[in-house]
């Protein structure tokens, strides 16, 4: 998948929008099954870095 899943590393990002925060979820209604389960486990992986790294 694209870097358009990689969420910008600041603070402020917590209140802006999934789709905005993750670009690619915008298409998810037009993908086919395979790549929205793609897209949606990028999109879970990035946000289980983020909060790794809000553990750390």
């Amino acid at each position: 998948m694209t870097d358009s899943v990689t969420p910008p590393a600041t603070s402020d990002d917590a209140r802006e929008p999934l789709d905005e925060r993750f670009p690619a979820l915008k298409d998810i209604d037009a993908m086919d099954d395979g790549r929205r389960i793609d897209t949606f486990q990028n999109v879970l992986d990035a946000l289980r870095r983020e909060l790794d790294s809000i553990g750390k």
